[in-house]
């Protein structure tokens, strides 16, 4: 059960960390196609 709480754990910050890299690349994209 401890392997799979890291895992979840990983899982959940990485799907964060994307969602806000996504953003801040669509932002960019957008700004640099403008």
């Amino acid at each position: 059960m401890e392997t799979f709480g890291i895992v979840a754990a990983g899982l959940f910050v990485s799907g964060c960390a994307y969602s806000l890299l996504r953003v801040y690349w669509d932002d960019d994209a957008v700004n640099w196609l403008g």
